[in-house]
C-alpha cells in the first residue's frame, strides 16, 4: 500500500493505492490518530487506486469510520474501483462505511 497526501481547498485527501492487508490497514489506523486528535471534520479517503483488500483491512476501515465518526469526523472512501463497490456492497457495508464517487474529490 503506498499512501500520498494532499491538501485540497483546505481538506486533507488521503490517496491509497496498490494491496491493503491487515499490517496495512493498522498503519494506517495510526496515521489517522493524528486526524482525529487535529479534530479535521472530514478526512477523504481516494481509494481509486486500490487493487485489493483482504478481511482484515476490510474490518479496518469499518473500525475506522466508527472509531472517526465518534471523534465527530467524517471518514469519506471516495472511488472505490468497481470490485471494490461490489465488496462493499455484498458486505452491505454501505449502511456503515460512508462511500462517494464521482469526479469531484471536495465538494
Amino acid at each position: 500500500m503506498e499512501i500520498r497526501e494532499h491538501l485540497l481547498d483546505g481538506k486533507t485527501v488521503l490517496y491509497l493505492s496498490g494491496s491493503i492487508s491487515g499490517i496495512e490497514s493498522i498503519q494506517l489506523a495510526r496515521m489517522l490518530e493524528d486526524y482525529r486528535k487535529n479534530d479535521c471534520g472530514r478526512l477523504v479517503i481516494d481509494m481509486k487506486e486500490v487493487q485489493f483488500i483482504d478481511s482484515t483491512a476490510l474490518g479496518g476501515f469499518i473500525y475506522l469510520s466508527k472509531m472517526m465518526e465518534k471523534a465527530g469526523i467524517c471518514l469519506e472512501l471516495h472511488t472505490p474501483p468497481i470490485h471494490l463497490q461490489e465488496l462493499f456492497t455484498d458486505c452491505s457495508l454501505e449502511s456503515i462505511l460512508y462511500i462517494t464517487s464521482g469526479e469531484n474529490i471536495i465538494t
